[in-house]
């Protein structure tokens, strides 16, 4: 899911910019206003989804406070240890967080429950990914929904389209939307 083109190249994205623009809109919308952030690593999925977190703050002229704006390398013991920390600093704790992966919102929730913080009571989180066991944790996970079932249909297709060809063609890239499952994780703040 990377962006490639060229004679017979082509690409089929998940469009991060805007699965992480529909994360953010909706805890706005819920209410929130100090959102935290959980990175992954800085590849190109995470740069797009940090960067619509950038955006959306930006959009309703919030501020971007970096002591909320930690690194889970897309990975739940690695988000843990980071909410952990940011737990025992005197900071005032964000109502809500926008992880870039599912992992990392489970190690989220995991360090706030454990700390006596109730999700979604206290803090709502939203995950990324929408991976088949995030409908099963509990409390079960809102997050942004990859549609990878169709990455991989739609690239076999294309596959299928390039090979089949005689002549050279050209690459085409094409952005599939990712879509919001609302799930347990997340409540309107009042």
């Amino acid at each position: 899911d990377r962006e490639f083109t060229g004679e017979n190249m082509s690409s089929v994205i998940i469009n991060n910019l805007e699965g992480g623009t529909m994360a953010m809109e909706y805890l706005i919308r819920q209410g929130h206003r100090r959102i935290g952030y959980i990175h992954g690593i800085m590849n190109i999925d995470d740069e797009l989804r940090y960067r619509a977190y950038q955006n959306v703050l930006e959009k309703y002229s919030l501020p971007l406070d970096d002591s909320i704006v930690l690194r889970g390398y897309f990975e739940e013991a690695l988000a843990y240890s980071e909410m952990r920390v940011l737990l025992l600093k005197e900071i005032q704790m964000p109502d809500a967080f926008f992880c870039a992966n599912d992992e990392m919102a489970w190690g989220c929730i995991r360090a706030l429950t454990e700390a006596g913080i109730k999700v979604p009571d206290q803090v709502s989180v939203i995950g990324f990914d929408d991976i088949s066991l995030s409908a099963y944790y509990t409390p079960a996970l809102t997050t942004i929904h990859s549609p990878v079932t169709e990455l991989g249909s739609t690239s076999a297709t294309e596959l299928l389209r390039l090979i089949e060809s005689e002549n050279a063609l050209p690459g085409t890239v094409t952005y599939l939307s990712p879509s919001l499952i609302v799930r347990d994780t997340c409540k309107v703040r009042i």
